[in-house]
């Protein structure tokens, strides 16, 4: 009989008591008898797969709404919840066990209510009821352990581990700086690059040592994982660094050999003089008993001891000779250790941080330049049987991986790195003298980055080591804005953004320009910007007829395309649509039409025609940032952004397309 609540996947069965009488012509009940509900019972089965697969609480129960499993009526709530479903996935019936006594009732000695107190494990009944058991034992416990996994990860991710900022980094603490020695760590940190790593004494000591360099952490841990996985983990990287130690193992225990043969062979004459010590001894002890404490005595008796203690060395010294491994036995072992090894760095972060820290020592980042661009070269050793109980499965009577411990593989690569220079005047990618040039030709800073494929930044950094700044542009003589003409329309009561739609360019660059004329001491009107007349008729206006605005307005032109073509202000073109629409007592709707945008899916970004895909990997080779290639097209960021999407493929595929 099994007291207590309903539980889902069963269903009580009264089971009555024929020794006794019940009331109101009913049979006496015996008790409650639980037994599998076949309905339910495919749900819970369901549940723990979906478990195994790695889904969440949430998604399950969403599962469970999607496939039309009945819900808990029991529980609060006529549909599923995640509380359901983590009850079903930790409640030990469903593998046919009951647990009683995990809590008992007591009273709180303040309160006076009754609370639930756990109870200690070694105090609880448990009951195996096999009959009961919807899922497998073992399929139970690899539930547990997924579950246990997830919680783990959750904790070392922070929380649900749902925000970037919170991933653990795999190679921290791993990390080492190639001429202070000093870990290399956090520097900065942002939404879009991440974590930024640099040395310590660098970044937090005021520049004790000289490495600068910083490097992306994203970027390192897929560089040295895809090094560690498709270079130095492959069979051909294998067998050559086995062979080469294998040979060297080989002479050194050849070697050893050798010496022990030698000391084997000055056993016996250590032996006699052992034998002619212990008699010495004998004597000296006997004189002592005899004659009594003596200097001379106590002096002979240390000298014997002393030399008994080497010849007992030497002796211990000489050992067995080494048994030589053969070649293939390693190979075929060292083969399950590697593949063991790749199966846990692919797998997840948490088993590739632990696979990290246990079979690579320490990484050493030493900076560098690289055809003039900043890079580290990273080395370090991978010890494939750090921290492994395992021994080699051969017939010699020395089984142990004692000589094989040592056996490592190098790792050695090159992640190009980002620096901030201390010497503008010696920057690769902007030469100080071509920016004093540019300069004295009267170019803006935007204009030199553009000519020298550089930041703008870069740019003011190299002007402020040269002790120069650009020019001020004469807004009097600008090739694009004439003076004359923006002191016309000014002067005819057209406004700063008029005048700039009118010329085609910015509200900015007339700004500076009728700036530029008060300075030179031109008289420049203020138009008087008040409210629109309304006596005034704006159904009969010359400059602009209402039907025509009415026609461009249907066709879907904007209110600034329409100002703009009669040369009137947006306001005006507002107040004869709306006096139309008084007018005639119906709305003019005008033809939506789509935005031009750069996020179609249907654009070929690889073939875009303001951003050519091989111009950008052309530079990409040449070191620049997506910024600077951005400038240099004069495109935004975002169409930068999906032209470097279309890009993630290898380079070299669009390389052999596109001729140098």
């Amino acid at each position: 009989m099994v007291p207590g609540s309903q539980r889902y996947g069963y269903t009580g069965e009264v089971v009555p008591d024929p020794d006794r009488r019940g009331s109101i012509a009913r049979p006496a009940i015996k008790g409650i008898r639980m037994v599998i509900n076949e309905e339910e019972a495919p749900a819970v089965r369901q549940i723990y797969r979906w478990a195994l697969e790695g889904l969440s609480f949430k998604r399950i129960a969403e599962a469970c709404i999607a496939a039309g499993f009945p819900p808990p009526a029991h529980r609060k709530g006529t549909t599923w919840s995640i509380s359901a479903v983590c009850y079903i996935l930790h409640n030990e019936i469903y593998r046919g066990r009951l647990i009683w006594g995990r809590t008992k009732s007591d009273k709180h000695p303040k309160t006076g209510k009754i609370v639930a107190k756990p109870v200690p494990e070694a105090l609880w009944t448990i009951v195996d009821l096999p009959q009961l058991a919807i899922v497998s034992s073992e399929e139970w416990e690899q539930v547990q352990a997924t579950i246990a996994t997830h919680k783990s990860w959750g904790q070392q991710l922070g929380g649900m581990a749902r925000r970037a900022d919170s991933e653990i980094s795999i190679l921290g603490g791993l990390l080492r700086c190639g001429i202070c020695n000093q870990p290399i760590v956090t520097a900065s940190k942002t939404a879009r690059t991440g974590r930024i790593l640099q040395c310590k004494r660098h970044r937090y000591e005021r520049n004790k040592c000289t490495n600068a360099f910083s490097v992306r952490e994203s970027a390192l841990e897929d560089s040295i994982f895809n090094h560690v996985v498709n270079e130095v983990l492959q069979p051909e990287m294998l067998d050559y660094a086995l062979s080469t130690f294998h040979a060297q193992l080989t002479a050194e225990l050849q070697r050893e050999d050798e010496e022990n043969e030698k000391k084997r062979a000055t056993l016996p004459s250590l032996g006699e003089e052992k034998r002619q010590l212990e008699l010495g001894l004998t004597h000296v002890i006997n004189s002592l008993r005899e004659y009594g404490p003596s200097k001379a005595l106590f002096s002979e008796l240390s000298r014997i001891e002393g030399r008994l203690a080497v010849l007992e060395e030497r002796q211990n010294a000489v050992v067995e000779s080494h048994a030589v491994l053969a070649p293939d036995e390693a190979r075929k072992f060292f083969q399950g250790v590697v593949a063991k090894l790749a199966g846990i760095l692919k797998s997840n972060r948490l088993a590739a941080r632990e696979a990290f820290r246990r079979h690579i020592g320490k990484l050493i980042l030493t900076p560098e330049l690289r055809d003039g661009l900043p890079a580290y070269r990273i080395r370090g050793e991978l010890q494939l049987l750090a921290g492994s109980p395992e021994v080699m499965p051969l017939g010699t009577p020395s089984t142990t991986l004692e000589h094989y411990k040592e056996f490592h593989m190098e790792i050695d690569l090159i992640v190009p790195a980002r620096t901030v220079m201390c010497n503008y005047l010696e920057h690769p990618s902007c030469s100080a003298p071509a920016v004093e040039g540019l300069i004295a030709q009267g170019r803006t800073i935007r204009e030199i980055a553009k000519e020298l494929l550089t930041s703008t930044f870069i740019v003011v950094q190299v002007l402020k080591a040269l002790n120069l700044r650009p020019k001020k542009r004469d807004y009097l003589q600008h090739p694009k804005c004439e003076a004359s003409t923006v002191l016309r329309l000014r002067t005819e009561g057209g406004t700063l953004k008029q005048i700039a739609q009118e010329m085609g360019v910015s509200e900015t660059i007339i700004i500076n320009v009728v700036n530029a004329l008060i300075a030179s001491g031109v008289s420049v009107p203020v138009p008087k910007l008040g409210r629109p007349n309304r006596r005034v008729n704006y159904l009969e206006l010359s400059e602009c007829p209402a039907s025509e605005v009415a026609s461009l307005r249907k066709q879907g032109a904007s209110y600034t395309e329409i100002g703009r073509h009669f040369h009137i202000s947006i306001c005006k073109v507002q107040n004869i649509l709306r006096a139309l629409e008084r007018s005639t007592g119906e709305p003019i709707e005008h033809a939506r039409r789509r935005k031009e945008t750069y996020n179609n899916r249907n654009v070929d970004y690889l073939e875009h025609p303001r951003c050519p895909a091989s111009e950008v990997v052309k530079m990409r080779d040449r070191g620049l940032e997506d910024k600077q290639i951005a400038s240099h097209f004069g495109v935004s960021k975002s169409l930068m952004s999906y032209v470097s999407r279309a890009l993630r493929d290898p380079a070299q595929r669009f390389r052999a397309a596109w001729p140098e």
